[in-house]
């Protein structure tokens, strides 16, 4: 078709309709404004306003297939290529994870935590998309914030992100399952912050996933065996604890089942002033600990 002009309302009228038979009506009016923004640049006060915008055939017919795809099962974040993180919009694809709200409550754990120091040094371990150390490196610009992960891909997402957001992060490739390869080229001084978001989630959890999580996300940043839930954070801890300055702090996500486990196991480096969070649904979320000061 032609360039077409059409009335905010009726594009939205779209959307709605076939949204609706797969979501409830909250997620079908947010995933309509996602699309509308996305593609069309319209905001809620656009909507009300029922502004008239110009579509041409290729915007058209790109929306549609978008629409497509998310009734097909794929993340909307996935679709659209971003998500919402701390009210910065991120790049994400399939090589990461998609931002999550809880995440951004471990942003406000850390930044209310840490307050002795006007500028701190942050490793945030299996960065993906970079949402973590982007995001502190943002909010506290004094802060100097590295950020690493196994993929390659996923470093190369993070770079663009933190681009695109004038961020002042950096980041590099490594395994924390390694021995080796455990700081930044040319880093000689000690941490202040240890944060990551690991894999945390058990196989036998699985089952319990929703699809849209299980076909999508890339498996390695989710699963970890179900004989060992702990082992991203014990060898980041027996990787980084002489890394990390007396006072330091380790901020992790985990799985709300492993709470007690996290603990007993901060207590076999000697961390003190432990703690399990809750996230804002009540479930333990985050744990902190911080090293002895000698």
């Amino acid at each position: 078709m032609a360039e077409k002009q059409f009335l905010a309302s009726e594009i939205q009228k779209i959307a709605v309709e076939k949204l609706l038979g797969v979501f409830n009506e909250f997620e079908t009016v947010a995933n309509a404004r996602l699309l509308l923004e996305h593609f069309f640049f319209l905001e809620p006060i656009d909507i009300l306003k029922d502004t008239k915008v110009e579509v041409g055939e290729v915007r058209f017919t790109s929306f549609k297939k978008a629409i497509e795809n998310i009734l097909a099962g794929e993340p909307i974040q996935y679709v659209l290529g971003e998500a919402w993180f701390y009210q910065r919009l991120f790049k994400v694809t399939k090589d990461t994870l998609i931002p999550r709200g809880e995440t951004e409550e471990l942003i406000n754990l850390i930044t209310s935590e840490v307050t002795n120091k006007i500028a701190s040094t942050v490793l945030d371990i299996g960065t993906g998309s970079g949402c973590i150390a982007i995001t502190l490196s943002l909010e506290k610009p004094r802060w100097q914030v590295y950020g690493t992960d196994i993929s390659a891909p996923a470093i190369d997402v993070a770079r663009h992100n933190n681009t695109s957001l004038r961020g002042q992060a950096k980041f590099f490739k490594s395994n924390v399952l390694e021995a080796n390869d455990a700081l930044p080229p040319g880093f000689n001084a000690k941490f202040d912050v240890v944060v990551s978001n690991p894999p945390y989630v058990t196989q036998a959890e699985a089952t319990q996933m929703h699809s849209k999580v299980l076909d999508w996300e890339p498996y390695t940043a989710l699963f970890v065996p179900d004989n060992d839930p702990l082992l991203f954070y014990r060898s980041i801890l027996k990787k980084y604890i002489n890394h990390l300055k007396p006072g330091g702090w380790f901020f992790f996500e985990i799985n709300e089942a492993f709470g007690r486990d996290m603990l007993a196991l901060g207590e076999l480096f000697s961390l003190e002033k432990q703690a399990i969070v809750k996230d804002i649904h009540g479930k333990d979320r985050f744990y902190k600990g911080r090293k002895q000061v000698y």
